[in-house]
């Protein structure tokens, strides 16, 4: 499996493109240096996802959905990845 390449989240260094991103978020504010990590979506300009959920807000951003609302975005986001394309081989194949 390729390795990941994680990139700070910083007002400079965003995702170049809308797509699904490996993030890491801070646990808790008491212990920030442990993370939770999932898949997130990322847009350029957030209103275009959806304009209700995301009104008057035009900047990039990772968001997700929720119970209480349809979207929502994900501010607390430290490091974020590109996600590999499989190599194609793994357990159906027979290799590791």
């Amino acid at each position: 499996m390729p390795e990941l390449k994680w990139n700070k989240y910083t007002k400079r260094n965003r995702p170049k493109e809308n797509g699904k991103y490996l993030i890491a978020t801070s646990y808790s504010d008491s212990d920030p240096e442990i993370y939770v990590y999932y898949v997130a979506a990322y847009a350029k300009d957030l209103n275009k996802v959806d304009r209700y959920c995301f009104e008057n807000i035009h900047h990039g951003g990772f968001y997700d959905c929720g119970d209480e609302y349809p979207y929502f975005e994900v501010d607390d986001v430290k490091f974020w990845a590109e996600i590999p394309e499989p190599s194609g081989k793994g357990l159906r194949d027979g290799t590791t």
